[in-house]
């Protein structure tokens, strides 16, 4: 019954398309082998999710500059031009999250980031247009990340570029000196990850972050072969 539903429609891989690349060059080579048809490296493990229920959610993956000095107020504003900017106060022991979702959450569907130096000054910057077929780490990467740092994806591979899942770790990380600056984001949509994928685009990396997870556990799958 599964398979049937499945048959005519699309699925994407929200994460683990590493471990799905190594599985289909393993099958690969156990055909070139002489594995049959019914061979364990025929099949892989995979837990299917759906997007659209209830508590599912697709969540942001925000930035950390480690490599480069966090740019003056001067800097931001000759660098982004074309931007708006709001300067937002906040204050020690003030949530991050709470601070992002009265500031930086109403800007969702417009290029828009929130940039911290731990100075105390969150810097909230946003364009008035849609984002369209863009997203928002595309944006980042190419106008922030590129242009105002002078990181190019050879350098945020590089570990120039810190990943958080949560941005209260990000802020940590930069008041204790670990980065210069925090990039806080709005998630993606999840209509949007679908659109890139079926139209055959490759997303930057660390763009998502699904919750919630599958349930802790672990299983093994041997490829021996089966007792005689």
């Amino acid at each position: 019954r599964a398979c049937a539903f499945l048959a005519d429609r699309s699925v994407v891989i929200a994460d683990g398309h590493h471990r799905y690349q190594t599985a289909l060059r393993y099958r690969d080579e156990q055909r070139a082998a002489g594995a049959g048809p019914d061979a364990p490296s025929e099949a892989t493990l995979a837990f299917f999710a759906n997007a659209d229920a209830e508590g599912s959610l697709l969540l942001p993956i925000h930035r950390a500059v480690v490599a480069v000095a966090a740019p003056s107020a001067a800097d931001w504003c000759e660098r982004l031009p074309d931007w708006q900017c709001r300067e937002v106060r906040i204050g020690a022991g003030r949530d991050i999250d709470d601070v992002l979702a009265a500031e930086l959450a109403p800007h969702a569907g417009h290029p828009a980031f929130a940039a911290d130096d731990g100075s105390g000054t969150l810097r909230v910057f946003s364009q008035a247009r849609a984002l369209g077929e863009d997203l928002v780490v595309d944006v980042l990467e190419r106008e922030v990340l590129r242009a105002v740092f002078g990181l190019g994806e050879a350098e945020i591979a590089g570990g120039a570029v810190e990943f958080f899942k949560h941005a209260d770790r990000a802020a940590a990380a930069v008041r204790a000196g670990a980065c210069s600056v925090a990039l806080y984001l709005n998630p993606v949509d999840h209509e949007d990850v679908f659109r890139v994928a079926q139209g055959g685009g490759v997303m930057p990396q660390k763009s998502t972050f699904f919750f919630p997870k599958v349930p802790t556990g672990v299983v093994f799958r041997t490829h021996d072969a089966a007792p005689a």
